[in-house]
């Protein structure tokens, strides 16, 4: 799963480089790592269930 999502990121990441959008990029890495805590969190409540 992350060796798919990895290259997708660094090339994501590489097209924000240096350009007027940047703050798009800072808004999908903090959507991006919200949903991540949150996938986190449901798979820990699923567990402990």
């Amino acid at each position: 799963m992350y060796s798919t999502i990895t290259p997708t990121a660094f090339t994501f990441f590489r097209s924000f480089h240096g350009d007027s959008r940047g703050l798009a990029a800072k808004k999908w890495l903090s959507i991006l790592s919200e949903l991540s805590m949150e996938y986190t969190t449901a798979k820990i409540n699923g567990d402990m269930r």
